[in-house]
């Protein structure tokens, strides 16, 4: 059976090294792009239009033509674009980015995912933020194949952006090219040290950004951060929580009251995070709460990770009780093991 146009987006190989589909990339370019928006906010007008744009940049490369290693997709991209973009599915995913599909324009959109590497001058005249696509794009590029060091020095090596840094300033945009690319790095070995980290990457959200630090791009267990590695060790050594304000307003209930309430408010260290769930009653209720819970599977779905979903149905078929047996298990191993394996670098 032939796919259609959103699944092969979700599905088809859109990065060779490291392996990524073409949604996984655009979701990066686009976390890229917000950042550099931030940072130049007076000089950008075109939101809704380029923001479109990091989501179908790569939209040509549903072709799957490789040549010598390199992607050809420029040819491409107007035969996918306008089925992509009247998807259902992928209009959903514009409104969950916030995005007013009614404010693109599809001519323009259409020649920035051509162009998204070496903007033509009439492109920039047109729309001069288009650049921004490219430089997220390079970004995200280097950020994906664990590439760190200064954003300057980033772009001007990266063979994906093929304008100078001297053009992007003249046009405005002087934000974001300071500061250095750093990793924070969660265990990542398994689907509860997903929610796990995307919860202390919340919380650890107001801390980096009172330090200066800002977050670039979140994938899985690893955030990119840019800011004085100094700052960012000093910020995670200071780091403490409530226990109890990480778990209810994560799954909005009081089923971790039992654990919880040993735990003063703000008592909490990083490195004792792996005593918190550690009781049957506790792993039990994290188990069903992953699977039957809106935003636990919202995460599931947002890391590509929905199979998952359906993996639980599985293991449910022999009943509640026999399901969370199954589940809770696991779980509390691992949460047993998860001392504090985060790095830096």
């Amino acid at each position: 059976m032939m796919m259609d146009t959103y699944e092969a987006y979700l599905t088809l190989r859109g990065k060779t090294e490291p392996p990524l589909t073409i949604f996984e990339h655009s979701s990066d370019v686009l976390q890229v792009l917000d950042y550099l928006i931030a940072q130049n906010s007076t000089a950008v007008q075109h939101h809704d239009l380029i923001r479109t744009a990091a989501l179908a940049h790569d939209v040509g490369k549903m072709a799957g033509d490789l040549s010598d290693g390199r992607w050809v997709h420029t040819p491409h991209s107007a035969k996918f674009l306008d089925s992509l973009l009247s998807h259902p599915r992928f209009r959903e995913l514009l409104d969950i980015a916030r995005i007013d599909a009614s404010k693109v324009d599809r001519g323009l959109l259409l020649k920035i995912c051509e162009r998204h590497h070496c903007q033509s001058p009439e492109l920039l005249r047109s729309c001069k933020e288009a650049v921004l696509v490219g430089m997220a794009d390079a970004l995200a590029s280097a950020i994906e194949a664990g590439i760190v060091g200064h954003v300057e020095e980033i772009l001007r090596r990266s063979p994906y952006l093929q304008v100078s840094l001297e053009l992007i300033r003249s046009l405005g945009f002087t934000g974001g090219l300071a500061g250095e690319v750093h990793y924070l790095d969660l265990p990542g070995q398994f689907i509860q040290d997903l929610i796990l980290a995307d919860m202390l990457f919340r919380l650890l959200a107001q801390d980096l950004r009172a330090a200066g630090i800002a977050a670039i791009l979140q994938r899985g267990t690893r955030l990119c951060l840019i800011g004085p590695v100094q700052a960012l060790r000093d910020a995670l050594n200071a780091f403490a929580f409530d226990p109890q304000y990480l778990y209810k307003s994560f799954f909005e209930d009081q089923i971790y009251d039992s654990i919880l309430t040993q735990f003063p408010a703000g008592s909490m260290q990083i490195d004792i995070l792996r005593y918190v769930l550690i009781t049957e009653p506790a792993a039990r209720s994290m188990a069903i709460a992953l699977y039957t819970r809106d935003k636990p599977r919202q995460l599931l779905e947002r890391y590509n990770l929905s199979q998952l979903i359906g993996e639980a149905a599985r293991i449910f078929s022999g009943g509640l009780s026999e399901g969370i047996d199954k589940l809770w298990q696991p779980i509390r191993t691992r949460l047993l093991e998860l001392a504090p394996e985060v790095s830096v670098r």
